[in-house]
């Protein structure tokens, strides 16, 4: 088996195609390690919206991991890039619908900030209610340069999963650089 180099007029992102899937792991834990040490580090809580978007960011991840163990011109790693795509996506709907709440375009419909009502003593539930702080989704809690952490995970979500659907196409090209489909 030989190898090749790869020919220098090659655009640099075609260079990075055999790499992607560790590239959406590298960004996708950094996305989920802001929001954690956000959180931890820095005190703030996340709100029910919050906690969703990240769930996009832990799929992909693994989706990732599988992409990484096929070949990488082969249909089983293209369709678990597709995939991560579109759930990399769902992440920005999420997201961007935060936004929405945070900028008062529409209410909540999600019950943001609501809590698990216990079963069994009523004294119980309303000494919960009481002691709990509800983080409300339509409070911005830390913004840089009046975008919200919400806004700028909509975009990173977006470019994100555009750039897995696009590694995700060119990735199906034979060692010669012709495409397997036939396009």
């Amino acid at each position: 088996m030989t190898s090749r180099a790869l020919p220098a007029h090659r655009p640099v992102l075609e260079r990075v195609v055999p790499f992607w899937p560790w590239l959406v792991v590298l960004c996708s834990a950094i996305a989920l390690g802001a929001a954690l040490v956000s959180q931890y580090a820095f005190g703030l809580e996340p709100c029910a919206l919050c906690v969703y978007q990240r769930w996009p960011y832990g799929i992909a991840i693994v989706l990732a991991l599988a992409a990484a163990t096929r070949p990488p011109a082969g249909p089983a790693r293209a369709g678990l890039l597709v995939v991560g795509g579109l759930v990399l996506w769902v992440g920005t709907l999420v997201a961007a619908y935060h936004v929405g709440v945070e900028q008062g375009w529409w209410l909540d419909t999600l019950a943001c900030g609501g809590i698990a009502i216990p079963e069994g003593d009523p004294q119980a539930v309303l000494d919960q209610l009481l002691s709990r702080d509800a983080v409300s989704c339509d409070v911005v809690t830390f913004s840089v340069f009046g975008v919200s952490m919400a806004g700028y995970n909509a975009m990173a979500s977006l470019v994100l999963g555009a750039a897995t659907l696009w590694a995700a196409r060119a990735g199906r090209r034979d060692a010669t650089g012709s495409r397997i489909d036939g396009e």
